[in-house]
């Protein structure tokens, strides 16, 4: 996949969006904030490379419940959940779910940067499993023909004079 990846930030809080904005574009990293993770759904592709930095308590549809709803939809974007108020348990169900990180804030730049990288390197990898599972079926079914693309045979009553 030759796109950028990119980081989508979805958070409630403007001064997190926007502090994590200037962050990555200092550094030349695409970024796109959301707000709510109802605004995220309406526009996200799962076919853009890049990571999810996801806050877990926002009004509306919360962290847990996005990463929930893309399961759901069979969207597999790695994600980084940030949150000030995370416990154990939370923790747990959502490293179980797929998440790849839960931080807590506040974050140093440097490791909010290294959580993403290492991102990226997983999401590049979840593509090109991908992009190999696509080609594998594409040449499988030049080899193997569907059932529906092949005449029904049809069998007929053979009788038997003795």
């Amino acid at each position: 996949m030759n796109a950028k990846p990119t980081v989508f930030i979805v958070d409630d809080d403007y001064a997190v969006r926007d502090s994590f904005s200037m962050l990555f574009e200092t550094l030349g990293i695409a970024v796109e904030c959301f707000p709510s993770a109802e605004e995220f759904l309406e526009v996200y592709d799962p076919e853009r490379p890049g990571c999810l930095v996801l806050d877990v308590n926002m009004p509306g549809m919360r962290g847990i419940e996005l990463h929930e709803e893309l399961i759901r939809r069979g969207n597999h974007i790695p994600i980084i959940f940030l949150t000030a108020h995370g416990d154990i348990p939370m923790t747990v169900r959502a490293i179980k779910a797929g998440a790849i990180d839960f931080l807590t804030k506040p974050i140093q730049a440097k490791q909010l940067i290294d959580h993403v990288k290492r991102a990226f390197v997983h999401d590049a990898e979840l593509h090109e499993q991908a992009m190999q599972e696509k080609a594998r079926c594409a040449r499988l079914s030049v080899l193997s023909p569907s059932p529906s693309s092949q005449p029904p045979i049809k069998y007929s009553a053979l009788s038997v004079v003795y």
